[in-house]
């Protein structure tokens, strides 16, 4: 137990000297053990400069009400959260009590011209690779492989798609 007290405040001590050393003008935490350990080093330190946590998701971090009371402390000490979507921003304020005034929701962008400049041989051949016919419609999907991503629900849509896609050509 000595150990791992040890290992886990060797970094809050590390992080307050270098905040003291630095001084920075914002201080930006993502993942709540990084902002727990941001919030911890700015206490009692003076005038400190402003913390700022991004969400990206709903926290499957906390497991424990206590843990949720710790996020909960943590965010309502931020100056301001960034949060990545509506749908984040409701999970805070319903699960975590923040205010919609701490927050600022920034969505995501992908630019998606670079996809207009793909080559369409190229295409054809990643198609062939896969075992696509010209006419077959591809699907596909980049995630992590964690229950929060809800894949077995994209599987179940992709099944439900194929199977009205059949119908279709049945039918026709």
């Amino acid at each position: 137990l000595f150990g791992a007290t040890v290992a886990a405040t060797l970094p809050l001590l590390r992080l307050r000297r270098l905040l003291r050393e630095w001084r920075p003008d914002l201080v930006h935490a993502h993942l709540p053990p990084a902002e727990l350990y941001a919030r911890l080093a700015l206490l009692g330190s003076g005038p400190h400069p402003p913390l700022v946590i991004s969400k990206h998701n709903d926290e499957p971090f906390y497991y424990w009400p206590a843990l949720e009371g710790l996020g909960r402390w943590v965010a309502r000490r931020a100056r301001r959260m960034i949060v990545i979507s509506n749908a984040v921003r409701a999970y805070m304020r319903d699960r975590l009590g923040i205010s919609d005034a701490l927050m600022r929701t920034v969505h995501y962008g992908i630019d998606p011209r670079p996809y207009d400049a793909v080559d369409p041989q190229a295409s054809e051949r990643l198609r062939a690779a896969w075992g696509a016919e010209p006419g077959d419609l591809v699907i596909g999907t980049v995630a992590r492989l964690v229950p929060q991503k809800a894949l077995h629900v994209l599987l179940t849509a992709f099944a439900r798609f194929a199977t009205k896609i059949q119908v279709d050509v049945d039918a026709a």
